[in-house]
């Protein structure tokens, strides 16, 4: 039974004892989920199943319950999104004044009341006028209370400590005690309460899926004297549910199905016209307003799934969608606890080596120290830290990835300060070839790189050592040495893997890759094309390219004389404009005007001659240029 306080006790009755959900099982998802598996069975008289969650788990809750069990016309209920709003809506003063006694009987006019000392003096009933608030200090009788009675008329009592009211409007009490239910559980936190309603009455499974933290993996890579290594995983994870785990059956999964996120709790109002009533008029009686007053419960029906028992997972398992791992023994975890539980004990195959990374590039440094783990298991290895130790104790941490059954990866823990790999690279360019074909020049040449990898030791003997060589696109191995041949690299295909055994000091890899220049004949300047002479060139594309750089001289040639007998042209007219000014301003009839006369005519001859000669010019520049449009056009 809930409690509202003493007002609120007296106008409820007690409900049915509610039938207990513990969670039974959880599963974790790495991709931060939970899986909550809870058994229950209904309470008896028709009393349901209620399961306690918290407010952010709400909505997913809604969202993903499946109830299975002998169970028909499955129901769930919980409180409305705004039982506060809601149950003060239908009172005359909010929460903030409910406690207030003469402020709540103040704003109950015209209520019937009934006022008493308990056994001392009789009762006094009477609608209620209103409370009045004298200024007369703290006291008895600072706030007497109005009544309204039939007998007598007005009655004034003052409101003493200890002096009884008793409201006796049964609805109005029960409202008042809604309200107070209401702020009882506002109170209480976070956590909502969901009941669970059924017709059956047999057990129940309830299953549904909420966010939580992710859970985390740390390794222990713990090697022995014998050489051999074993692999530990410890999962660190929280609980989150909002109840105690008690002999919980839990399972880890490294899946990550894809979930969403939606709002099935809070309100959403349609937007609907506004009716405009006409004139009023008179009305035959009074809407019974309790009729038409939002309900402060939220009832959501859902169709129960058919009846089936809860699997046993296997300690191991691999679905394809995720690898789940299930503890053998219960977890017993307090809300709010955190706990780190072994999941994984295992021998498997681990290679200790010296690995170098190729950077393509002038360095030198140390080999990283690294571990070569290959997955037997018929799961997937999640990601996580690891921490790898031998029989002298600590050696390093490394970042362990996510691992496929049959899979290798190398892990790095630390370096190797002891050994010094130098790595140098040269590059040249060979076989350089010149080709003109449809007024492309193409040059085709072969790019060569060498990389070079010195190993050294103080010790003098060098050990053995893993080298990983990028293999870039369009780079073709030519040839290595001295040393072994490269092998396919499982943990990194865009990589060649060369395995040196110890001793080898040296490894040599030359690659090589074409490159093809395509340009247009005609956008390069002429020393680009005179430099192409020089180059691998056949004798047939040799001769063409010659033609065309004579080609293209003579085109220069004529154009530049044309801009030159242009230019001459402009300055002779230029000069016979400046003579017929002068000759317009001599004498009419005077020798100089004659003389100015004499040299326009001149100028004009030579304008002429000058016009003639372009036109020849130009006709040889058109010439010139598709003769050069012929060669270059040529295959």
């Amino acid at each position: 039974m809930r409690r509202f306080g003493l007002l609120a006790a007296l106008l409820l009755t007690a409900a049915p004892a509610l039938g207990e959900a513990p969670i039974r099982s959880v599963t974790l998802f790495e991709a931060g989920l939970a899986e909550i598996v809870r058994e229950g069975a209904p309470g008896g008289a028709g009393a349901p199943l209620e399961l306690t969650v918290p407010e952010p788990q709400l909505n997913d809750l809604l969202k993903s319950l499946v109830i299975r069990g002998d169970a028909t016309g499955a129901r769930v209920r919980l409180d409305g999104s705004a039982r506060v709003e809601d149950a003060f809506g239908r009172l005359p003063l909010g929460p903030d004044r409910i406690g207030d006694q003469a402020a709540l009987l103040d704003a109950l006019k015209g209520t019937l009341v009934t006022v008493s000392d308990g056994p001392r003096t009789g009762p006094v009933s009477g609608r209620v006028m209103g409370v009045t608030r004298p200024d007369c200090g703290e006291g008895a009788g600072c706030h007497p209370l109005l009544l309204l009675q039939a007998e007598t008329g007005l009655l004034t009592v003052p409101l003493a400590p200890g002096r009884q009211v008793r409201i006796e409007d049964e609805r109005l009490r029960d409202r008042i005690g809604r309200a107070l239910d209401a702020l009882a559980l506002a109170g209480s936190g976070s956590d909502r309460t969901v009941r669970i309603e059924a017709d059956g009455a047999g057990p129940l499974a309830l299953s549904y899926v909420v966010p939580a933290p992710v859970w985390r993996t740390a390794y222990r890579a713990i090697g022995g004297s014998d050489g051999g290594m074993r692999l530990q995983a410890w999962a660190v994870l929280e609980n989150v549910t909002g109840a105690d785990w008690d002999e919980v059956r839990l399972t880890l999964s490294s899946g990550a199905p894809k979930t969403l996120e939606t709002d099935l709790t809070s309100r959403g109002w349609a937007v609907r016209e506004t009716f405009e009533p006409p004139a009023p008029q008179a009305r035959a009686g009074l809407l019974d307003l309790d009729s038409f007053a939002p309900r402060a419960e939220m009832v959501m029906s859902l169709q129960a799934a058919p009846a089936a028992e809860l699997e046993a997972g296997a300690e191991l398992t691999d679905r394809g969608l995720d690898s789940r791992f299930t503890f053998p023994d219960p977890v017993d975890l307090g809300s709010g606890e955190m706990i780190s539980l072994p999941f994984l004990t295992e021998e498997v195959p681990v290679e200790r080596t010296l690995l170098w990374r190729g950077r393509l590039t002038d360095r030198t440094g140390s080999p990283d120290l690294v571990l070569r783990v290959t997955n037997p298991l018929p799961i997937r290895l999640p990601a996580g830290i690891m921490t790898v130790s031998d029989a002298d104790g600590y050696l390093g941490d490394a970042a362990f990835p996510v691992l496929v059954p049959g899979a290798q990866a190398e892990v790095p823990f630390g370096a190797d300060q002891r050994v010094e790999v130098r790595e140098r690279v040269t590059a040249r360019s060979a076989e350089r070839r010149v080709t003109l074909s449809g007024g492309l020049l193409r040059i085709t040449e072969r790019r060569v790189r060498t990389v070079e990898y010195r190993v050294s030791a103080p010790a003098g003997e060098t050990p053995a050592l893993t080298i990983r060589h990028p293999s870039e696109p369009g780079w073709e191995l030519v040839r290595t040495g001295p040393g072994p041949a490269p092998v396919p690299d499982e943990a990194d295909p865009s990589s060649l893997r060369f395995d040196l055994p110890a001793g080898t000091g040296l490894l040599r890899v030359e690659e090589t890759r074409p490159v093809l220049e395509a340009v247009a004949i005609g956008d390069l300047p002429r020393d680009r094309l005179i430099g192409l002479l020089t180059d691998r060139i056949g004798p047939e594309d040799r001769e063409r390219l010659e033609r065309i750089l004579e080609a293209r001289d003579r085109l220069d040639r004529l154009t530049a004389e044309r801009d030159a007998l242009l230019s001459a042209r402009a300055r002779t007219v230029e000069d016979q404009e400046r003579s017929r000014r002068m000759m317009d301003a001599a004498p009419a009839g005077s020798d100089m005007q004659g003389r100015f006369l004499s040299a326009i005519l001149e100028l004009e001859d030579l304008i002429g001659e000058t016009d003639r000669k372009g036109e020849a010019l130009q006709a040889e520049i058109a010439a010139a240029e598709t003769d050069l449009d012929r060669l270059l056009r040529a295959e």
